[in-house]
């Protein structure tokens, strides 16, 4: 019989496919047949007009070719279905937002095919037979359907778990052919794949970030493919959450891996896994790795790479064969108070807090910044202690037990400094000024500055900006926290000697004048203090030196010098150096306000190590 003649009610059995898309089309259906030998397909018609949403015409049929229910937005049960006892081919029950009753597929004795149920509901149903010949895909919130199957012809994916802690509905597999896909948040364990000892293509398990071991697969001998852990979205790798897999222990069984599998298309993954054989990603609490080294000392691992990364203990392959992974660790967190801060560890650079999983016995160094800046907050902080009691920088050993390293720090008082211009005089063509420096509150120790001057350029044609060497007022008056003639004198050539001049054109040929301090090695703190400069706030005598503009070419106008601020472009900071034990490290000051020609600019100083920071001012400005 043909299709209208199963509607005009001629037969009771049907050759060929039939697709409904509309309730009027279902009505129109011939309510006596019970065979159809194609596939049968309700979907939605995607306009939201004459939407399916009663099969009672199918409540005869026992048996199809195959059966999808799709997109469907009206349809709340399949319960018209409950006569319907075999399927030749395919089940797709997938993503019918308005479903929440599929019990009638519990009247299915067999599939011959594929089965995929996708739904972000409970429908409510079990299978009632064992054997799945092709792939099984679930991606639904529980997988209480499964509890019959004892076997799958093909891949074994189930994601989309979000409330299910357990698989046990999957305890009666026993084996998977291809491969076998667990995704779930809510999953605590994996014992339900317990009885599985053979996986002919790969174990993927991504997404299980509440999953607390593995123990699940200690039933586990074969694997035919790659295994991949992965905490994550394929693709979206920078987005790591939590995870609380702490070992591999239920892996210690396995005798054989084989390399990635490609002859199934798993979602377009095989890109970025292709040649892997073990892949184990993002598990941020995962440092226990002896579940491998059976596996790994026997040399059974496939031709494909290893790929162990951002995990809480990322071993390298030797580290797994030679049984390193098994000697005891302890977890230790490094962190700041208040947190948000940068730790150094063992030279590499973290934001407190940070995680670690460290062999026992071991020395790791410790260090921070002496000075913190929080970018979220934009505060600086000063750091206080070590909640060990260890120095600054120091090193310590493993601990027995899990233990917190915090590196206290309290919020930084700015220094202020006044950089002032006095004796400003103009001789013939030449602009002569000298450059003061004072601190208004804590001593500091003086390093590198670029002072941008602004001025009147129209008094000036083809300017230069130049030192004066001389004695009297224009000699330079650094001098060191220890003072004697020797030192008093170093200290000034070390200063004035390496400041260079010039007229740099940004479109306004500022002068800037360029404070180097040489980088001499300081070894010792006695060293520090007779030969770098100290500025304090007993009085406006630490001078720089005088300076020059040459080229005034006699016209009428204001001769003020002022600070220049060209944001995005230059701006005027001065540094401070800072004892750090065996060396010194340079520190940025922050910012100088560009107002008209204030005798005195005050410059609040905030401090950071040496190439950390690279800030204009109208960034420090503004923190």
């Amino acid at each position: 019989p043909t299709k209208s003649e199963i509607i005009a009610g001629g037969s009771s059995a049907f050759d060929g496919f039939l697709t409904f898309y509309t309730q009027t089309e279902v009505n129109t259906f011939n309510a006596n047949t019970k065979a159809i030998s194609g596939s049968l397909l309700f979907d939605s018609n995607f306009n939201g007009v004459d939407e399916i949403y009663d099969l009672s015409k199918f409540t005869n049929l026992k048996y199809v070719g195959g059966l999808e229910v799709n997109y469907t937005t009206a349809l709340t049960s399949l319960s018209a279905l409950n006569n319907l006892k075999a399927i030749s081919n395919d089940l797709f029950i997938r993503y019918n937002e308005a479903l929440t009753d599929a019990s009638a597929l519990s009247s299915i004795t067999f599939v011959g095919g594929n089965i995929s149920v996708e739904t972000e509901t409970d429908l409510n149903f079990i299978f009632n037979f064992s054997s799945v010949p092709g792939d099984l895909y679930i991606s639904a919130p529980n997988i209480n359907m499964l509890s019959n199957i004892t076997s799958v012809g093909r891949n074994l994916d189930i994601n989309g778990l979000t409330t299910m802690t357990n698989l046990d509905a999957l305890s009666n597999i026993t084996t998977v052919p291809e491969n076998l896909w667990i995704q779930g948040t809510a999953l605590t364990n994996i014992n339900g794949l317990s009885n599985i000892s053979s996986i002919g293509g790969n174990l993927i398990l991504w997404e299980t970030s509440s999953l607390l071991n593995l123990d699940g697969l200690s039933g586990l001998t074969t694997l035919g493919g790659a295994l991949i852990i992965n905490n994550q979205k394929p693709y979206q790798y920078a987005s790591i959450t939590t995870n609380f897999l702490a070992d591999l222990d239920g892996l210690s069984n396995l005798t054989s891996v084989g390399i990635f599998n490609t002859s199934y298309d798993y979602r377009g993954l095989e890109s970025y896994y292709a040649n892997h054989t073990i892949v184990i990603q993002n598990n941020d609490a995962l440092d226990n790795y002896c579940g491998l080294n059976s596996l790994f000392s026997s040399g059974t691992v496939g031709s494909g790479t290893i790929s162990i990364s951002n995990n809480l203990y990322n071993p390298i392959v030797q580290e797994i064969s030679d049984g390193t992974v098994c000697l005891p660790r302890t977890r230790v967190t490094v962190t700041t108070s208040p947190p948000g801060l940068d730790v150094i560890v063992e030279g590499q650079t973290y934001v407190g807090p940070k995680k670690l999983s460290w062999l026992n016995g071991t020395s790791h160094s410790l260090f921070t910044p002496y000075y913190n800046d929080n970018d979220t907050s934009r505060t600086t902080y000063s750091f206080q202690n070590w909640s060990d009691g260890g120095g600054w920088y120091h090193s310590v050993t493993t601990p027995a037990m899990p233990t917190t390293y915090a590196a206290n720090f309290s919020l930084y008082q700015p220094v202020g400094v006044d950089i002032s211009i006095q004796n400003k005089r103009l001789i013939g063509n030449e602009l002569f000024f000298d450059i003061y420096l004072k601190s208004n509150s804590n001593a500091c120790y003086l390093g590198d500055a670029d002072l941008v001057l602004d001025y009147n350029r129209a008094l000036f044609t083809n300017p230069t900006l130049e030192k004066v060497y001389g004695n009297g007022e224009s000699f330079c008056t650094f001098v060191p926290s220890i003072q004697n003639q020797t030192n008093n004198s170093n200290t000034q050539n070390n200063y004035y000697n390496y400041t260079t001049t010039e007229i740099r054109d940004w479109g306004n040929y500022s002068p800037v004048i360029s404070v180097r301090y040489p980088l001499t090695y300081l070894a010792t703190e006695s060293d520090f203090n007779t030969q770098v400069a100290k500025i304090d706030n007993s009085q406006n005598v630490h001078r720089l030196g005088r300076f020059k503009i040459t080229g005034f070419n006699g016209s009428v106008g204001s001769t003020n010098l002022i600070w220049s601020d060209l944001v995005g472009v230059y701006s005027t900071y001065v540094k401070s150096l800072l004892f750090t034990g065996a060396s010194y490290y340079t520190a940025f000051y922050t910012a100088i306000t560009n107002t008209i020609n204030p005798p005195v600019i005050s410059a609040d100083i905030k401090v950071f190590l040496e190439g950390a920071y690279n800030r204009t001012l109208n960034e420090l400005s503004s923190s």
